[in-house]
């Protein structure tokens, strides 16, 4: 399968230079993108060397490497992220203090991440009124790569959830997933966690073996593989119906997302992050609150239909 994104291990030494940020506190915004190219104009304060000149985009946000040592953040306006999508370069002009121009064309390059060395420092700036919060000193890229890494672990973060919202975890199977309930609905929710950062899924048997992800250096069962089974035997039953959830750890990339959401569709299955958004996957919390106001066939059942589906998934347990 192709992949359609690169990774850039952020540890790479050549790349730890003093990157420095010709345009303060601006900006860049993308203003167009046709026929497989991206333009904009940029201002610059004072001539400096461009050299084989990169933008690296991560989703909906972007940064330009100027040379080794000059980027500059780059807005890519919500209308134009598709189109972004498709370019693999672009034509930007810059403008100079004495009206001179100069165009380049820059390679685009698609992350998974940005690495360490595209991270802007938090800007120096005389503190305001509206920067007392230090929050809002930190730049939006650093906010977002810190959230998008998280290292929470799903498990915990579903159960401090569970635990804000007025539910609690029934059963613990020792298949690895749990039976619990948000207050609203009932839900049978899987955790993973692996020890490499990007996975690829894939769902199918192989030879009757149950399906794998793999990393570049490990393979373990689906989460999803058992998780499908139980909530399909529960299912049937006529006492309550649940709802199957696998959560992903936000440090995790699952590089065929885009590919594997049908089938997953198909499987009956929603997969989550914990906290991160991102094109194909929500977090399981937002999830959760859209699921609470719909209502519907996976509503938490009262004490009686609780404890037969306990039984049952005890009894299912000895038998598998």
């Amino acid at each position: 399968m192709k992949r359609r994104f690169a990774y850039y291990d952020p540890c790479r030494t050549y790349e730890r230079a003093a990157i420095s940020w010709p345009w303060g506190n601006d900006i860049l915004e993308i203003t167009h993108v046709g026929d497989g190219n991206i333009g904009f104009i940029a201002d610059a304060a004072s001539r400096f060397e461009v050299v084989n000149p990169v933008l690296y985009v991560c989703r909906n946000k972007g940064v330009i490497r100027m040379n080794r040592t000059t980027c500059a953040e780059v807005r890519i306006p919500d209308r134009l992220i598709a189109g972004v999508r498709r370019c693999s370069s672009i034509e930007f002009t810059l403008s100079y203090p004495e009206t001179s121009f100069e165009m380049h064309r820059a390679n685009v390059e698609h992350l998974l991440r940005f690495p360490d060395f595209l991270i802007r420092p938090m800007p120096p700036k005389a503190p305001t009124d509206a920067d007392m919060d230090m929050d809002e000193l930190e730049c939006p890229l650093r906010k977002d790569e810190e959230s998008m890494i998280s290292n929470v672990s799903p498990r915990v973060a579903f159960e401090e959830w569970i635990r804000t919202h007025g539910g609690e975890i029934v059963f613990e199977s020792t298949d690895g997933y749990v039976l619990a309930h948000d207050g609203h609905n009932l839900l049978l929710v899987s955790f993973f966690d692996g020890s490499g950062s990007i996975w690829l899924a894939d769902e199918e048997m192989f030879n009757g073996d149950p399906p794998m992800w793999f990393s570049e250096s490990a393979h373990v069962e689906s989460p999803l593989y058992k998780l499908r089974l139980a909530a399909e035997h529960f299912n049937r039953l006529e006492c309550c119906k649940v709802l199957p959830l696998t959560i992903v750890s936000d440090r995790i990339e699952i590089v065929n997302e885009e590919d594997m959401m049908e089938e997953w569709c198909r499987m009956g299955i929603r997969v989550c992050y914990c906290h991160r958004q991102d094109e194909y996957l929500n977090a399981f919390e937002d999830f959760l609150a859209s699921m609470a106001k719909d209502g519907g066939e996976f509503r938490v059942p009262g004490k009686d239909n609780m404890n037969a589906l306990i039984e049952e998934i005890m009894r299912y347990e000895k038998g598998t």
